[in-house]
């Protein structure tokens, strides 16, 4: 929702997930060295520049691992491959439940994103005890990774505008409105949602779903 926002103006460049392991893998897996990853990398900002001059893109931390966490191309490149960039933005969900409850859906349905009202069907389910582990290693991994990004721009002195999920959606003109004036990129203009998603689940099994995992955390 956001990425389309943005790449709808023309002038935020073209945000994607460069540094997607699939992605990679098509490429060739350029991260086995230094010189490959920065080839692949100066293509990419090459082909999704916008006219004015930025690039921007989408980056999940275990994608940022995956490219410098080995010894290939070391930590110490990533901080500074971070840090290279003129502004951030800390992408988070305040419910942690109900974030491991979404991608436990999408790994089930091999759906982690539509506009189509006609697919959201695939998605109705009976939600089992057999899930409530599977939600607690998802959520795990889901704070680790926020939690490395925090730490990361804490230790590194990066500022960042965070933005959560909650009120993206809830309060969507006002936080784009803010985020515009952050980013501060010339003749940028509003930002507009472009890109309508729609809830796979309803309101009542992912309420019961987040009961059951709280019970058996003893924390209902």
């Amino acid at each position: 929702m956001l990425a389309a926002a943005l790449n709808a103006t023309g002038r935020a460049g073209r945000l994607k997930e460069y540094f997607h392991l699939d992605n990679l893998a098509e490429r060739g897996s350029p991260e086995q060295t230094k010189q490959s990853m920065l080839a692949y990398y100066t293509d990419v900002v090459s082909a999704n520049t916008s006219a004015n001059g930025v690039f921007g893109m989408k980056l999940h931390f275990n994608q940022f691992y995956h490219v410098f966490g080995g010894k290939q191309i070391g930590m110490g490149n990533g901080v500074s491959f971070v840090k290279g960039f003129d502004r951030h933005v800390l992408i988070y969900r305040r419910d942690k439940i109900l974030q491991a409850v979404s991608e436990l859906i999408a790994n089930k349905t091999d759906l982690w994103n539509t506009s189509d009202t006609t697919l959201a069907g695939r998605a109705r389910m009976e939600f089992s005890d057999a899930d409530i582990p599977l939600l607690g290693q998802i959520m795990s991994r889901q704070l680790s990774e926020e939690y490395a990004w925090r730490s990361l721009l804490q230790d590194f002195s990066i500022t960042a505008h965070e933005l959560a999920y909650e009120d993206l959606v809830g309060k969507t003109d006002a936080e784009l409105a803010k985020l515009a004036a952050y980013l501060a990129i010339p003749d940028l203009g509003p930002l507009m949602a472009t890109q309508d998603t729609i809830k796979l689940t309803d309101v009542t099994a992912t309420a019961v779903i987040k009961q059951r995992f709280l019970a058996a955390l003893g924390a209902s």
